[in-house]
């Protein structure tokens, strides 16, 4: 009673860390909780124990009875008592953050065994004992040291020299106590007790062992729990009968391998969590191990939890637990089971948790809205809904429709289908929504996708939503991937979505820009188009359209480009697979036949003969939700092209439903602005027209140019010349001024607002300038509008004076397009616009794919003219983007159309100066050139404009203000500009054109522009014709500079100027040469060239020179453009190399004219001026070679030379026909495919026999109905008829010694029919006596197919049946034959009764086996002839009728198809429990050479054998009459040219087919 009053204390009141109490309850507590978990039937494999906590652990181990146990713990706490009432000295224990090696140092500044370390708890953890004064003094250095230490609630230094004072009196008290060993534990308890690791030792102890000296040990000595713990982890042997049944399993190696599984901890609380984690974290096996830890009780947790927790621990880990035991402490009344509870209250299932784990991949998969579409494919995973994808893999196989679509012989998915997938996608993103039509824009086709019929294609659809919102559009792209990850991008623009129908005031659809004729509208001189015929034309151009695609029905045509034609909507479902197809708004085959309306509307010059057309750009598509497209019904199309540049087409197209149930007079289609671009034809390579000659053009660097050596950029006078009353148009326009400032007053002026007040001013000072005081009064200038400049001048004066009022807006007065495009060509017409595009022109010749833009005026008047100067037809473009922006919509697209001849450069943009560049789809430093036409009041260029300018250019960038009129002349153009301007731009720019280079010197470089310059004509009034600003900051440092010469006195004025921009300046001579880290300007000016005569010392100094300086400029004269001096060309090239191989930059030559030379001044101010530009400051410029030219720096471009290619290719173009012996080993011939009708051409093949090789001369050769197919094999690459031939050996290579020169041989090959041919001695089998060449040129393609066919085909069995189709033809006889000698029945159909009679006679065929095509009934006659079993195998062409060969096979049989066309033939259909084999004839060679090697001289030693006597017949002709024989090859399958040695033919001797070869193999 009193002991459990003291446990209900409060903790402050009770004396339960008293000594004498906590020693005896803490052993009592473990023991009972051993106790407790042995109840449960959980046992241990080991024990440890820290401190007295190795009381219990003894118990456990049954080294100690409970009264031993017990006797132990309590006499220690009365020692421990008496230590701490007795002592005057007293101890205490501090807990530290170290290891003991880490605290020893510490320790040992105190007196000895003063304090020591009476705990290893862990490697990172002891515990200190010994004096308190000494405790307290190391807290405080450990505290300064910040390392962890924590005072222990203890009241007696244990483990240290003070517990030593009472060891005897515990000795005595605890002597009674008997161990026991496992001798004493009986027999069936014996294997059930534990391991016991001491923590005094640090290793396992006999239990015999722990007597009454031990636990003195244990009270006085150093607890080693970290070793003792590590031990146990190792050396508990877990082999213990009856712990964990037939689960546990002994670990390999136990001194090697941890080998417990868990650590279960029992005392008052986890006090030793810490350190056994530490412990298990500190070895590598140990924490690799993942051994679990266990706390039966935890401080303030409810105790019945944390032990039940720790079982279940147990259990996870598969230990045995009695759950009775634990479940029913009391136990079970005798016979009673536990019952099932029936009665309990019903409850609802919780579903507001998931138990299902499921990433978010698979989620949006299992819960796509969407099934898999057959266009579009299935929404993509990866997927957002800001941007929604769709992938899919596009198969000809699931969409058979697609192979009616080709294009010069690819199977090409139409652009029509790119559309269909953007709406698709669209009426999936808007499922919910009732929407009207759906709209595409801009839409760009970039790339064909060609289509294999073997493979899938895996196609991307992905929308981004646009900034363009007011019609719910979004950007779209299509792209392909390629098993490498090749993304190719094949269409992009936007599509979206209208909700309601804009309907105009007369209820009809606003259909502005599309072509339209209205109901019966009456339309003259149209002509009626052949369909059938308008299908073979577009055939023959390259459009190969099948039965899907080719739906047009009906076509009308007018003469100016229209066309009213009808299609009928096909019935694609019909051929998909299982007749099954997701239903499509439209579908491309039907969109596709819209857009060959085309095609029938082109007029004359226009037509499909000059090229075939495809789909490039759309402006605008419109499709209504109302579309009805069933398969048969009609559509009405009307359409109307016209021409573009480069051939190119422009289509509007509309189209209407007039099917029984309705019909719509409102557009269901709308196309605007569809662009076709032409394909070029299918031409063979050696007809196209290679550029091969090219030209060094030099011409002056604008780096070098100012207005002081600018003189050649106006050379060029106007050709736009002056109105011949020009000085008329002057006084009238004086006159009109001075009318309208009489009316309007001073006075009146003050009353206005700034601008018009401005606007007037400028007028006064324009009219004052005037010299003339002539007038001419309006009343008699109202005949001038006779004259091509009258109409704009009376508009304007007449509104003059409302105009300065304020009362008529200037833009208003010339909105009519003749009198605004009157107005810009008047600017236009001046000569600075082309003066400064030469100048644009000479940047474009330094760096062609420059970028410009220009602050557009006009309508493109200016832009065109640099245009012109920057893209030349036939000639190297100098620019590689123009864009013209205004603020205007209007003014961008009358601008675009003006400049639509050169729309791959140019493109229009809106932009606004007064808003941020950035938000108007404008880069910063994205431009090289800027052109402001009108100078600073180019759109409204103002003051604070000039830094967004100087932002877009690029660091290196030219800023161009252009003045068009001289301001003290030209009364006319004053007028206009100030109409123009002074009303809008600010009063800073007003009189820019009077300004002098300083002035706009100060405003540009406030704008943070440099070297300002003004150019002007010296001939001009003008201050300047236009200013020259660059973007780049001018940051010049100086040098040491080395002059190398041979005569010091050729520098002297080189070192002035140098000296003059603080160089400091070493002339020397090469042999004296130090140039470390100096800039070397050499002076090789001399007629012999520093180079030419270079001894070894001279030439190491000039190694030197390019390896170590920092830098070199080598000046030659006369050695380039025109050279009078070849030896200086050595420097150039020189320096090439060592810009290749030395890592001095930069090296640059410069070349001073020698015809014209400039006095040494001027060339050392050039020299001095190149030197500061290209190596004393910052330059992009990547130029090496230089030539100066009358005073201007050159620099050179390779560019093409038109002329001279144009002359080439005219040479090339000429063909020489001429008579030639056909064998001539001087010049050989093949027989080319290369022409509309194949002839023969010259041979470059024919070499040197490679080893293994034979050569041959052609003596006959055998030609195939495929070989004159222009699908047959590729045109590209190989254009020599002939698989085979025969003829004499004339030469033979190394390492051949079965065939000699002088053998008759037949050979099968490639590219045959030549006079001489080579190939490789396995292509040959020699002929025997009695066999014709004839004969055996016809043998090697059909008889080697026939035995593949087969022998490794048809497995064919004895008394098989074999029917042989087309039996009578070439292949058809060698496949009859060859079954002959298998024991088969064979039966065959020919097309004549002459082919039956040769069958008959020549391989004794039964002729009753013999049936004839479209006259016999094979299929019964097989069945008859059979007894009902029908053909085992089946052999037909691709021409076979399906449905015979079907009825004629047996069950299981087989069914070879011969394929004799590159071009992928229809397969026959298959019937259920049937195999089909198909054999391409030709590409058997080409892919199986192995096979074909080794079938080859079997088939032909068949004949050898006498076994086979080859085709009854085929036709035979001379080579002199070629085109006889290739002519009958149109009806026959094959026929044999021979040739004898004095034959002579006539030979196409096109310079373009002499290319070389590679050799045939």
């Amino acid at each position: 009673m009193l002991k459990t009053g003291e446990i209900a204390k409060n903790p402050r009141d009770s004396d339960l860390n008293h000594p004498s109490l906590s020693q005896t309850v803490c052993t009592a507590l473990q023991i009972a909780l051993f106790d407790l978990l042995q109840s449960w039937n959980i046992h241990p494999d080991s024990v440890t124990g820290h401190s007295s906590g190795e009381i219990a652990a003894a118990y456990a181990a049954g080294a100690l009875s409970m009264y031993d146990a017990m006797s132990v713990a309590y006499y220690r706490g009365v020692v421990a008592s008496q230590l701490l009432h007795d002592q005057p000295n007293r101890g205490a224990m501090m807990a530290v953050g170290m290891s003991a090696e880490e605290v020893q140092p510490y320790l040992d500044e105190f007196q000895p065994r003063q304090l020591v370390v009476a705990c290893i708890n862990s490697p990172s953890s002891v515990t200190i004992s010994g004096d308190i004064p000494a405790i307290d003094a190391l807290a405080q250095t450990l505290k300064d040291q910040q390392v962890f230490s924590r005072r222990l609630e203890v009241g007696v230094a244990y483990h240290s020299p003070h517990i030593e004072q009472v060891a005897e009196q515990y000795h005595s008290l605890i002597g009674h106590i008997q161990p026991r060993g496992l001798d004493q534990i009986t027999e069936d308890k014996r294997g059930k007790w534990p391991l016991f690791f001491s923590s005094v030792t640090g290793k396992m102890a006999p239990l015999q062992e722990l007597h009454a000296r031990y636990w003195v040990s244990n009270l006085v000595g150093q607890v080693k729990f970290a070793q003792s713990l590590r031990t146990l982890c190792f050396e508990t042997n877990s082999q213990r009968g009856g712990n964990t049944g037939a689960t546990r399993i002994r670990r390999a190696g136990a001194a090697q391998k941890p080998s417990v599984d868990c650590l279960v901890e029992i005392g008052p609380h986890a006090a030793l969590s810490g350190p056994i984690k530490q412990i298990l974290q500190a070895d590598a096996k140990l924490n690799a191990a993942d051994i679990t830890y266990i706390s039966i009780l935890t401080r303030k947790t409810n105790a019945v939890t944390t032990a039940l927790g720790a079982v279940a621990t147990l259990v996870s880990l598969n230990y045995p637990i009695d759950f009775g035991t634990i479940n029913r402490p009391a136990g079970t009344k005798k016979g009673r089971t536990p019952q099932l509870l029936t009665n309990i209250p019903t409850y609802v299932w919780n579903h507001t948790r998931s138990y299902w784990i499921e990433p978010r991949l698979s989620k949006m998969y299992r819960n796509r809205i969407s099934s898999r579409m057959d266009l579009l494919g299935a929404p993509d995973n990866m997927a957002c809904p800001f941007e929604p994808r769709w992938r899919n893999y596009i198969r000809t196989s699931e969409l058979p429709w697609l192979l009616d679509h080709k294009i010069q012989g690819n199977v090409v998915f139409p652009a029509a289908g790119y559309l269909v997938m953007a709406i698709e996608a669209s009426i999936q993103l808007n499922k919910e929504e009732k929407i009207a039509r759906y709209i595409l824009r801009d839409v760009a086709i970039q790339s064909a996708l060609v289509l294999s019929e073997t493979s899938a294609v895996e196609v991307m659809v992905s929308l981004q939503k646009s900034t363009q919102d007011q019609e719910r559009l979004y950007n779209f792209h299509i792209y392909s991937i390629s098993e490498e990850n090749r993304w190719i991008e094949h269409c992009t623009g936007l599509v979206g979505t209208q909700k309601s129908i804009g309907v105009s005031g007369d209820g009809a659809e606003d259909t502005d820009g599309y072509a339209t004729v209205p109901l019966g509208t009456e339309v003259h001189g149209v002509s009626v188009i052949d369909v059938r015929d308008f299908y073979e034309k577009l055939q023959n151009s390259g459009l190969e359209y099948g039965p899907c695609f080719a739906n047009m029905t009906k076509a009308r045509a007018t003469k100016d480009g229209a066309c009213f034609a009808e299609v009928t909507v096909p019935d694609t479902l019909s051929v998909m697979p299982a007749s099954f197809q997701h239903e499509l708004l439209i579908h491309p085959c039907t969109l596709d036949s819209i857009f060959q309306t085309i095609f029938a509307a082109l007029p004359r010059g226009m037509g499909i003969e000059e090229g075939p057309a495809i789909p490039v750009s759309i402006e605008e598509m419109v499709v209504s939700s109302r579309l009805s497209c069933s398969a048969g019904e009609p559509m009405s199309i009307c359409t109307n092209v016209r021409p573009m540049p480069n051939k190119d087409v422009m289509a509007y197209i509309v189209a209407v439903n007039c099917n029984e149930k309705q019909f719509e007079t409102e557009p269901t289609i709308s196309l605007r602005g569809l662009r076709c671009a032409r394909l070029g034809r299918h031409e063979p390579a050696s007809q196209t027209k290679d550029s091969i000659i090219y030209q060094i053009d030099w011409k002056p660097d604008p780096s070098f140019l100012s207005s002081d050596n600018a003189s050649l950029i106006f050379t060029e006078k106007s050709t736009v010349q002056e109105p011949a009353r020009q000085k008329e148009y002057e006084e009238i326009a004086a006159s009109f001024i001075r009318a309208a400032l009489e009316e309007v007053s001073k006075t009146e002026a003050m009353k206005l607002d700034t601008s018009h007040r401005r606007f007037r001013c400028y007028l006064q000072d324009v009219l004052e300038r005037h010299d003339d005081n002539r007038s001419i009064s309006p009343a008699h200038s109202e005949n001038i509008h006779s004259i091509p400049m009258g109409r704009l001048l009376p508009v304007i004066g007449q509104n003059l004076v409302a105009i300065i009022r304020n009362q008529v807006d200037f833009s208003t007065v010339i909105e009519d397009d003749r009198l605004l495009d009157e107005f810009w060509d008047i600017f236009s017409a001046d000569t600075s616009y082309r003066a400064a595009a030469k100048y644009v022109n000479l940047i474009g010749h330094r760096k062609p794919d420059i970028s410009i833009l220009e602050f557009g005026v006009g309508t493109g008047q200016v832009a065109e003219i640099f245009l012109k100067h920057l893209v030349t037809l036939n000639e190297t473009p100098y620019c590689g983007e123009y864009t013209f922006a205004h603020e205007s919509a209007s003014v961008l697209e009358h601008t675009s159309k003006r400049l639509e001849a050169w729309s791959e450069w140019v493109e229009c943009k809106p932009l606004d100066l007064d808003k941020d560049i950035t938000e108007q789809e404008f880069e910063r430093n994205s431009f090289d050139i800027i052109i402001l036409p009108h100078g600073l009041c180019t759109a409204r260029c103002e003051e604070n404009a000039l830094s967004k300018i100087h932002d877009l250019l690029r660091p290196s960038g030219y800023l161009i203000a252009i003045n068009p009129f001289h301001p003290k002349k030209n009364v006319l153009k004053n007028l206009l500009f100030s109409a123009l301007h002074s009303l809008s731009a600010d009063e800073f720019c007003l009189g820019q054109s009077g300004w002098t280079e300083s002035q706009w010197d100060e405003i540009l470089q406030d704008a943070h522009f440099t070297e300002v310059d003004a150019y002007a004509d010296q001939d001009t009034e003008k201050s300047h014709q236009f200013i020259v600003a660059k973007k780049g900051k001018i940051h010049q440092s100086s040098r040491k500079v080395s002059i190398i010469c041979g005569d010091k006195a050729e520098a002297r004025y080189l070192v002035t100027e140098l000296e003059k921009i603080s160089c400091e300046v070493n002339v020397t001579n090469v042999n004296n040469l130090e140039c470390k880290e100096q800039i070397c300007l050499v002076l090789d000016t001399s007629k012999s060239s520093l180079l030419a005569s270079a001894n070894e010392v001279t030439f190491s100094k000039i190694k030197s020179l390019f390896t170590q300086s920092g830098g070199v400029l080598w000046i030659t004269r006369g050695g380039t453009i025109e050279s009078v001096n070849p030896t200086a060309a050595l420097a150039v090239g020189f320096a090439r190399t060592a810009r290749a191989e030395s890592g001095v930059n930069p090296i640059i030559t410069l070349d001073l004219d020698a015809q014209n030379p400039l006095s040494e001044s001027q060339a050392a101010d050039i020299i001095t001026k190149f030197l500061v530009t290209r190596f004393l400051r910052e330059s992009s410029d990547e130029d090496t070679e230089y030539a100066e030219r009358n005073g201007q720096i050159l620099v050179p471009r390779v560019l093409e030379n038109p002329k001279a290619n144009k002359t080439m290719n005219s040479i090339n173009d000429t063909d020489a026909i001429s008579e030639q012996p056909f064998h001539n080993l001087q010049q050989p011939l093949r027989l080319s495919r290369k022409f509309d009708n194949p002839g023969f051409v010259g041979d470059l093949q024919v070499t040197d026999l490679p080893a293994g090789y034979v050569g041959i001369k052609v003596l006959s050769f055998g030609l195939n109905k495929w070989d004159v197919q222009p699908d047959y094999f590729d045109w590209e690459t190989d254009d020599t008829l002939g698989m085979e031939c025969s003829g004499i050996v004339y030469k033979v290579g190394a390492g051949i010694h079965d065939i000699t020169v002088g053998d008759r041989v037949a050979c099968f090959g490639t590219g045959t029919a030549k006079s001489f041919y080579h190939d490789r001695a396995s292509a040959f089998q020699k002929i025997n006596g009695e066999m014709s060449l004839q004969m055996a040129s016809t043998l090697p393609l059909a008889y080697t197919v026939a035995y593949y066919v087969v022998n490794h085909l048809s497995m064919v069995e004895s008394n098989d049946a074999v029917l042989v189709h087309d039996a009578g033809s070439h292949f058809g006889q060698a496949l009859l034959e060859v079954y002959l000698l298998t024991d088969a029945r064979i039966f065959a159909t020919v097309y004549s009764p002459d082919e039956k009679d040769l069958l008959s006679s020549r391989f004794g065929i039964a002729r009753e086996h013999i049936f004839i095509s479209g006259k016999d009934d094979v299929a019964k006659g097989v069945s008859r002839l059979t007894e009902g079993k029908k053909a085992n195998v089946v052999v037909a062409f691709e021409t076979a009728e399906e449905r015979i060969l079907q009825n004629s096979i047996a069950p299981f049989g087989r069914l070879i198809q011969l394929q004799t066309s590159n071009l992928k033939a229809r397969l026959l259909s298959c019937p259920p429990n049937i195999s089909l084999s198909t054999v391409n004839i030709f590409e058997l060679k080409r892919e199986r050479r192995d096979l074909v090697n080794q079938i080859w001289p079997k088939a032909f030693r068949l004949f050898l054998e006498k076994r086979l006597k080859g085709p009854g017949f085929t036709g035979v002709y001379h080579v002199s009459k070629i085109q006889e024989a290739i002519a009958a090859i149109q009806t026959k399958q094959h026929v044999v040219v021979q040739v004898e040695d004095s034959d002579v033919v006539t030979v196409q001797l096109t310079p373009s087919l002499k290319e070389r070869r590679p050799a045939s193999s």
